[in-house]
């Protein structure tokens, strides 16, 4: 296996596979649970996909680079292409961690499985096919994660409205309750997992589909995440520091593999350590933000200010934005007094049993 067939899967995969990987990497175990209260977020989505598909994807493909940031040497400077993958490296190990570890809890509280063994299973399944397989493994098992993500996600929406009584019924209760008001777009507390459980736990097997779909994108962004890490450590920064040396496509290749695995049990023990934080969801998401817009700025120097040519300029600009986000991160999430929230009524009394109740909390603090 060369290192093309490795982390690009020869660029002879299908548009369909491809973009179901897409989905389903994007589709995390987060997303499913999160997504209904971010539907206000809708249209800022829907500028951001055409953006990306339109401007950004087709700028990408014409350059043919493995990594996106080798398009950052070319443009300025070797020091500014290390600095922005080991910011991107940082992100995603400690996104992908937290992705593993809200959905194994999930697992455990339903099941009685141990937390640890739950994280320790889906971390080596994960490691394991990703670390073989490579690109074309994460592609595939992708396709079949959409599939069960799409279906554990339809038969929720079905089962609500008939449970509800119809469409109709659905939109004049959203409506009383206040729920549909596009000027305060604040996050409400994620209510979807006790809906879910409320409305499977009735039929034998759908409980265990709805955790099945939370795993399903789980794996898929870990999978995914990994691949992705290998790639930019293999291009961005062992190549250009390796430059004497001459090693083979198949050595390479292999070099990716290892990498592959010691990314998959940084993740598990990351996700172990996540054990003893709270609020994990959030501060993940903050990190994500904070350190993802000083790349996206460096991109868009590059893209549309050609003027800018200064490579010490450019380098200045991306370590003080880094710096300013991680300074406003620190500050939003650390400081005492914090802007309080105006949020709807939440009370679950009288909606399902106690048993029931317990898991679902449980689920609702993974998120919040």
């Amino acid at each position: 296996m060369t290192t093309k067939d490795f982390l690009m899967a020869g660029g002879k995969m299908g548009m369909l596979p491809t973009a179901m990987s897409l989905f389903a990497t994007l589709c995390s175990a987060s997303t499913i649970l999160g997504i209904p209260v971010e539907i206000y977020y809708l249209f800022s989505w829907l500028i951001a996909s055409f953006l990306t598909s339109h401007i950004f994807i087709p700028k990408f493909r014409e350059l043919g680079f493995i990594s996106i940031y080798t398009y950052l040497e070319k443009r300025f400077s070797l020091a500014l292409r290390i600095s922005v993958t080991l910011t991107f490296i940082i992100t995603c190990i400690l996104f992908m961690s937290v992705i593993l570890y809200g959905p194994c809890l999930a697992l455990s509280q339903v099941t009685g499985l141990h937390i640890w063994l739950a994280i320790i299973s889906c971390g080596v399944i994960c490691t394991f096919y990703t670390s073989i397989g490579g690109m074309k493994a994460v592609i595939w098992t992708d396709v079949a994660q959409s599939f069960v993500i799409f279906v554990g996600v339809i038969l929720s929406i079905v089962f609500g409205f008939i449970d509800a009584g119809g469409v109709k019924k659905v939109v004049e209760t959203v409506i009383i309750g206040q729920r549909i008001n596009f000027s305060d777009i604040n996050f409400d507390p994620n209510l979807y997992p006790l809906f879910v459980l409320e409305t499977f736990n009735r039929l034998p097997g759908l409980t265990g589909l709805f955790i099945a779909s939370v795993m399903s994108g789980s794996l898929s962004t870990i999978s995914s995440g990994v691949n992705s890490i290998s790639a930019v450590t293999i291009e961005d920064i062992w190549k250009p520091l390796m430059t004497n040396k001459l090693v083979t496509d198949e050595k390479q290749a292999k070099i990716s593999k290892y990498i592959s695995i010691v990314l998959g049990l940084l993740t598990m023990l990351f996700a172990f350590l996540m054990s003893y934080l709270t609020n994990i969801l959030v501060i993940a998401y903050s990190i994500m933000g904070a350190l993802a817009a000083p790349i996206f700025g460096v991109f868009l120097l590059g893209f549309f200010f050609p003027r800018v040519n200064s490579r010490v300029s450019a380098l200045v600009a991306f370590l003080t934005t880094l710096l300013f986000q991680i300074w406003v991160l620190v500050g939003a999430n650390f400081t005492r007094h914090q802007q309080s929230k105006r949020i709807l009524p939440i009370s679950i009394d009288g909606c399902i049993s106690s048993a029931s109740t317990n898991v679902t909390i449980n689920l609702m603090n993974i998120e919040y």
